[in-house]
Formats: structure tokens, sequence, C-alpha cells
């Protein structure tokens, strides 16, 4: 009888266990540390490969906001490694990456018959850079860049001893000059230009007359960007003033022609770190995209 009853026991047991270890032999699980196994693996792979995707097309997304489709292949690479490097020292300091085209915005800027084509040619360059890292004294860095440069790229240092991008420094980019953004001539009715004063110098009252003489430009790098401006006791910053202007860039003369207030501006953005227009030079003159950030950023070091 008692055989019986352990030999039913037994039964009992390997009925209930008989699933869970036919599992275990289909899905190849092995006890290390507790129960782990491959479905679990692949599962926390696919999120990695997931999350590896979403960052690679946001990259991408980045790139097609930033440059010219039509731009040389080399100074697309080099846009590339910024793009990502710029992502990555977000990320590492806990601000927000910049934000980059939708594909409904993409397809509006490619058109819908050459969003794929362009959309591949832009994952290329991300694909062919992605071990491409750069730094300076062993730390990531941030890598800036605007659309044309004065002439010359400015230097951190002239704005401030203390800067945290001791390796921006000024280099020649007379490659810009010819550019269609290089030089641009606004004109400002003198009743709108004395309301925007008003906003820039909050608490200055200024005369309707002779309106530039009671502005100072307190100096230039040596780029020619204006660092400040001064009126009634108050100062801002050249590259806010151009901001609160609208203008193309902080490398700017002021005059009157016609009655009217002219601003006469050389280049397009802040004129720190790589001119896109110079890097597409760059890159017809037969130079590869490490060539080129090393020429805007001479200071810094880069690893494949």
């Amino acid at each position: 009888m008692k055989e019986k009853i352990k030999i039913v026991c037994s039964a009992l047991i390997f009925l209930l266990f008989f699933p869970y270890l036919i599992t275990i032999f289909l899905q190849g699980t092995s006890i290390e540390n507790g129960f782990f196994s491959e479905s679990a693996t692949e599962t926390i792979n696919i999120s990695k490969s997931e999350e590896n995707k979403e960052n690679r097309e946001q990259l991408i997304s980045i790139l097609a906001k930033e440059i010219d489709i039509n731009s040389e292949k080399e100074a697309m690479k080099a846009q590339a490694v910024i793009v990502r490097q710029n992502y990555n020292y977000a990320l590492e300091n806990g601000t927000e990456p910049e934000e980059g085209l939708s594909v409904q915005e993409m397809m509006t800027q490619f058109g819908e018959n050459n969003f794929s084509v362009q959309y591949e040619k832009l994952a290329q360059f991300i694909d062919e850079t992605a071990g491409t890292q750069v730094s300076f004294a062993g730390d990531m860095v941030m890598l800036p860049y605007h659309a044309v440069s004065a002439g010359k790229t400015r230097s951190a240092k002239e704005i401030s001893e203390k800067t945290a991008f001791p390796y921006l420094v000024s280099v020649d980019s007379t490659f810009d000059i010819p550019a269609e953004n290089y030089l641009k001539v606004v004109y400002f009715e003198k009743t709108e230009f004395l309301a925007q004063l008003e906003q820039i110098f909050t608490g200055v009252v200024f005369s309707d007359e002779d309106i530039l003489t009671q502005l100072t430009i307190d100096g230039r790098d040596s780029a020619s960007y204006v660092t400040s401006v001064s009126a009634g006791g108050i100062t801002v910053s050249g590259e806010d003033f151009r901001k609160r202007l609208g203008l193309n860039s902080a490398c700017f003369s002021l005059g009157e022609a016609d009655g009217k207030i002219r601003i006469v501006t050389k280049g397009l953005g802040h004129g720190f770190g790589l001119s896109e227009w110079g890097a597409n030079e760059l890159a017809k003159q037969g130079k590869n995209y490490i060539d080129i950030l090393k020429y805007y950023f001479p200071n810094i070091e880069i690893t494949e």
C-alpha cells in the first residue's frame, strides 16, 4: 500500500513539473544566481537595439535640419560628427538635446519622391562617422557651428578669459566671402529703431534726433564681431543686441542713409567654431571630414 502511495505521489510531482522542465529544455534556461532565461536576454537586447535605433533616427533628423542636403560629402560627415557630439554632450550634462525635423518636415523639405533617397544619404553619413569622438584635454566637448563667418571665426577667450570653451580659437575662413549670406544690408525706420532700443535698453530715454550718437560700440574682437553695446549706462553683449534686432550676425556697423538707420552685417550666425560654408569649400578642395574638423577646431583630439 505504501509503495502504491509513493508511486502515485511521484507521478503527480512529475506531472506538475513536466511543463516547466520542457520549457527549460526548449528555452535553454540556466540556473545561476536565480533563474535567467534567454528570452529575457533577447528582450533586453531588443530594448537596447531600439534605443540605439531611436538615437540614430534622432541624429539623422538633426542633421537634416542643420545642413543643406546638397553639401559636399565630407562637409556633411563633419556635420554628422558635430551632431552626434553635441547630442551626447547634452545627455551627459543633463540638458535636452537639439530637436531635429519630423518625418513630415523632412518629406516637405526633400519632396516626397526624394525623401527615401535623401534620408538614406543622411543615414549613411551618420553611420560612417559613428565611431568618431572629439575631446579636449581628455574631456568631452561641445562643437559650436554657424552658417557663414565674417571671414574669420571667433575666439572664446576674447569674450571671457574664464571661458568654458578654451579650444574655440579664431581661424581664417575667407572661403566664406563669396557666400550669399556673407553680406547683408538692412534698413530701419527711425521710429521703429527707437522702439527697439527702448526695449533692449530698458529705462533709457532716447532722443528722436541723433539716435546713433546715443549708442556706443564698446569693442570688437579680432574677427570684427561687436563684443558689447552701451547706452545710458546699460551694456548688452553684441550677440544679444543682434538677436534682439534680428540681425544676421554681431559683426555689424551702424549708419544712416536716406533718413533711415542702415545696418550692414557680415556673416550669418554667432561666428564660433565651424563655418558650414567654409567646411563645404574645404571639402571641395579635397579635405576629408577629419581635416575639416581639425581646421576649425585645431586644438581638439579626434579618435575614430
